[in-house]
């Protein structure tokens, strides 16, 4: 070892030890926290404006980014929150018109399938593609303090009720009836976990039968809800009515 030389300072630079500090912009925070919070859109529109908030929340937060000089950071939060927000509008926008297409298939399907049972007179299968409401509704009133009706008395009502319905006595007439909707459905009404739609539709003759003669237009209430999942009928008829009948 050299005794006459001495030991070197161990030199540092402290500048590239400890890196500048950079403040986060809050404006990139609040866009981040609207983004995540954007797919309340999805429930109604005019929730939309908190995805609107988000979009408008990152793109003050990158300008002032811009106009900071290097002291602010959060360019990446505020373009994710950005992102997730107009992701979920787009999908909102998108989402309306295919449930409603959905909707409209679902309930054509129903309608043609309960004419089809009608027609045929299976009542059984009719009653079970009606809500209670309307299978009760050929109860007739008994009055206070009289006894309810077992469910086999309420269904043998009902299936008495069908039989002088005008709707089985017009289809009672025709051949095979094919079940045309006039105009689009009309919009659902969402009540709690039940969901309403209307629709109405001409019943014409398949082939074989003169189709030039205007047929009736049968109006129709559908109802949805939860227990008729579970059963495997998701829709069923609420109410309908028989327009210009012959």
């Amino acid at each position: 070892m050299d005794q006459g030389s001495a030991p070197q300072p161990l030199v540092t630079n402290s500048a590239d030890e400890a890196p500048e500090y950079r403040a986060l912009s809050p404006l990139s925070l609040v866009a981040l926290a609207l983004g995540l919070l954007s797919p309340v859109a999805w429930a109604a529109p005019f929730l939309l404006i908190v995805p609107a908030a988000a979009v408008a929340a990152a793109l003050l937060a990158l300008a002032g980014i811009a106009r900071s000089e290097g002291r602010l950071a959060g360019g990446a939060v505020a373009r994710l929150g950005m992102a997730v927000a107009l992701i979920c509008v787009a999908t909102a926008l998108v989402r309306g018109p295919v449930r409603a297409r959905l909707i409209q298939r679902q309930l054509d399907e129903v309608a043609q399938q309960w004419v089809d049972e009608l027609q045929s007179q299976q009542f059984d299968a009719v009653l079970n593609m009606l809500a209670p409401r309307a299978v009760h509704g050929f109860v007739p009133d008994r009055g206070p303090g009289a006894p309810s009706p077992s469910e086999e008395e309420v269904r043998a009502l009902a299936v008495a009720g069908l039989q002088k319905d005008p709707l089985t006595t017009y289809l009672a007439d025709l051949g095979p009836v094919r079940v045309e909707r006039v105009g689009d459905v009309a919009t659902p009404v969402f009540e709690g976990q039940t969901v309403r739609a209307g629709a109405g539709y001409a019943l014409s003759p398949v082939a074989g039968k003169s189709s030039a003669a205007k047929g009736p237009t049968l109006h129709l209430v559908f109802l949805r809800a939860d227990m008729f999942e579970s059963a495997g009928a998701p829709w069923r008829i609420e109410r309908w009515t028989l327009d210009d009948a012959p």
